[in-house]
């Protein structure tokens, strides 16, 4: 089994997701950033820079189906595959 690595963090625009996220990426663990969207979410960005020359924050809500399978797509193709779902939203 591979060491953990990577994340996905819903509802990561403020509060208990923001914060999860930047702890995600003190302790050394690559990190996306999803949100409903909003200049929260690329506030929150700037807060887990180690992420690297990938894109860091992506729109997403939730309650839509297209919405999910085009955020995964987008993981997808960025060759992006989440060891880590922290479900915050």
């Amino acid at each position: 089994m591979k060491p953990l690595r990577s994340a996905l963090v819903t509802g990561s625009s403020r509060g208990i997701g923001r914060a999860t996220a930047v702890g995600l990426e003190r302790a050394g663990v690559r990190v996306r950033l999803t949100a409903r969207g909003g200049a929260d979410l690329a506030d929150g960005g700037r807060e887990v820079p180690a992420a690297g020359p990938e894109p860091l924050a992506e729109v997403c809500d939730f309650a839509d189906p297209a919405a999910i399978r085009a955020l995964f797509e987008t993981l997808d193709r960025a060759g992006f595959s989440p060891d880590i779902l922290v479900n915050n939203a």
